[in-house]
């Protein structure tokens, strides 16, 4: 490489290489205004920003981002209930946005969401931080019986409701604690035990506080829940329109290569949609059933004379006589 290349490499002074990055203009601002650019972010967006930098994570984490928060889980569709003041936006965020354990971040069908505790754990966080009251009496010995009504997920709120069954994996029904909540009651009923000077006082008070504690608990608890719910329901729905879509594009896009749409039965002449195939359906085409009644799916083959690709998984309990081949030759069934 000539020394003329070189010399046009290296960065000029004031030049492109010399103007800072986006991060560095974001850091500049002062936290006014930094604020101001963040409320046209929903929650996903700013978490991820929040991420990024320890600046923007402090800036975020501070008492002055609770506003800023606040219209993030706004913009979220559907939108979020209101944070509870007593769940930090970036918790509550982590909590309601983020799938998988909020301990070790793995993500598998048995992370199991505890609407009441606040926290997600997969099986194996669960079964580190979430325990049973023989566990509680165990671990801590002299701890009143009075107090697990408030703590447990199965707790009922004084208008009636309650959480109970809210999680899965086969916990509904349980009676199951937060290992770090307990020990929290625990160590205050302690303290105020040795400040009121006698037991019974203590525990009066402390009663009133994890009263209220559960009361809250369960309200934004359910709020939580239904907007759990509401949002999968969102997200199946978006899911189904964009693989509607995608099939619509396809099939046009032989269509416009000179097949034409008797080439696909399964596809419905005006909204463009697969049909499902039952399994009356598929004796139609000499197609084997899994013989414990066949889940519908969508097929479409290029037309009835030529070989229908088909999934040899779907092939189970089918007669082994049969010899089915996709398009390419190759032979699905039977497997051997």
């Amino acid at each position: 490489m000539a020394s003329s290349d070189v010399e046009a490499l290296k960065p000029t002074v004031g030049g492109d290489a010399a103007k800072p990055g986006l991060r560095e203009l974001l850091l500049s601002l002062p936290v006014e205004l930094f604020g101001e650019i963040c409320l046209f972010l929903d929650a996903f967006e700013l978490r991820r920003l929040s991420l990024t930098d320890e600046t923007f994570w402090s800036v975020l984490v501070s008492e002055k981002s609770v506003s800023i928060w606040r219209q993030a889980f706004k913009k979220v569709v559907p939108p979020m209930p209101e944070c509870p003041e007593t769940m930090s936006g970036p918790y509550y965020a982590q909590f309601m946005l983020v799938e998988g354990c909020m301990a070790c971040q793995a993500k598998s069908w048995s992370v199991c969401s505890y609407y009441f505790h606040r926290v997600r754990y997969c099986e194996a966080c669960t079964r580190i931080n979430i325990i049973s009251q023989k566990m509680i009496l165990k671990s801590y010995p002299g701890f009143p019986l009075e107090f697990l009504k408030y703590l447990s997920s199965e707790a009922v709120g004084s208008d009636g409701s309650s959480l109970a069954g809210s999680q899965g994996n086969g916990k509904a029904g349980k009676r199951l604690y937060h290992k770090v909540t307990v020990a929290e009651v625990y160590n205050l009923w302690k303290s105020l035990s040795e400040k009121a000077g006698t037991t019974a006082l203590a525990k009066a008070r402390l009663t009133k506080r994890l009263e209220k504690y559960a009361n809250d608990r369960i309200k934004s608890g359910s709020k939580m829940k239904d907007w759990g719910k509401d949002a999968g329901n969102w997200k199946s729905a978006q899911g189904a329109n964009l693989k509607r879509d995608r099939k619509a594009a396809i099939l046009a896009k032989l269509l416009a290569l000179g097949h034409d749409e008797a080439d696909f039965p399964q596809y419905h002449p005006i909204v463009d949609q697969p049909v499902a195939l039952t399994d009356e359906g598929l004796r139609a085409q000499n197609l084997p059933t899994n013989g414990n009644g066949f889940d519908p799916q969508w097929y479409m083959p290029l037309n009835r004379t030529k070989t229908v690709e088909f999934t040899a998984k779907y092939c189970e309990g089918g007669t082994k006589d049969h010899e089915l081949y996709n398009c390419c030759g190759t032979k699905l069934w039977p497997l051997h």
